[in-house]
């Protein structure tokens, strides 16, 4: 018995339609609901009511930290400004640490360096559920990676401020 073409279709069709329902049901709010979601690079796990985790829940807290530390790589290894900004952070960073006269005037210094990296960090993960979302240019798609880009730059903005202040005083 031949296989028609339309029952390949409807075949295809149907098992479409059970990855869509098996995505709700994994998307669904039910409290008793648990499962794994994956998304290739890091996973995420819902369980319990409320989704609340157990203060002893060493595992659920290594598996957070894991996925830190994927972002954090991901964004050493492929996104160019982070990696700019990380070569700007690293020396001024030191020279903090030389013209600082106490703790609190190098963790002024220091902090909004690291606040610029949290924000390219955010901004990148932005920009991957844009990109995720789809290819097409769309004019919404484009605002929010421009918002990103203008959240660096006050970042940004910030730390020159914080740094040209506290270089005006040092020197006078």
């Amino acid at each position: 018995m031949a296989i028609s073409p339309i029952s390949t279709v409807v075949s295809k069709t149907q098992i479409s339609r059970n990855k869509i329902a098996n995505a709700v049901e994994l998307m669904s709010p039910d409290p008793k609901l648990c499962s794994v979601l994956d998304s290739g690079v890091s996973g995420a796990k819902r369980c319990g009511i409320g989704g609340k985790m157990a203060v002893s829940d060493i595992g659920a807290i290594k598996r957070a930290f894991n996925a830190s530390l994927v972002g954090l790589f991901h964004c050493l290894r492929k996104e160019r400004a982070f990696q700019q900004e990380l070569l700007l952070f690293l020396p001024l960073s030191l020279v903090a640490v030389f013209i600082s006269s106490q703790v609190w005037d190098w963790l002024l210094l220091t902090l909004p360096l690291i606040f610029v990296l949290i924000v390219e960090v955010l901004n990148t993960g932005l920009e991957a559920v844009v990109d995720r979302v789809g290819v097409e240019h769309h004019e919404l798609s484009g605002l929010a990676k421009d918002c990103g880009s203008a959240a660096v730059l006050l970042a940004m903005l910030a730390a020159v401020l914080i740094w040209g202040a506290y270089l005006f005083e040092y020197f006078s």
